[in-house]
């Protein structure tokens, strides 16, 4: 019996309009935040390379998704 009860809020939660609409907000508020944490970490890697990693690949002892997945979670 309480099962049903829930699974019929959860239906219904789901449908509302607001509850749609917080969860693109809240999607958003993340990708922000990794894009964030991706473009200082570039910057950060510039500014540790200077000019001389402009012209050839640099080597970094982590992968840049790497980096930024730790820094976010």
């Amino acid at each position: 019996m309480v099962g049903a009860v829930i699974h019929q809020e959860m239906l219904l939660g789901g449908r509302r309009f607001s509850v749609h609409v917080m969860r693109w907000i809240y999607a958003g508020w993340l990708i922000l935040q990794v894009m964030w944490i991706f473009i200082a970490f570039q910057v950060e890697l510039f500014n540790r390379t200077g000019l001389r990693g402009l012209g050839r690949p640099v080597t970094t002892p982590t992968s840049t998704p790497e980096v930024v997945g730790a820094r976010f979670s």
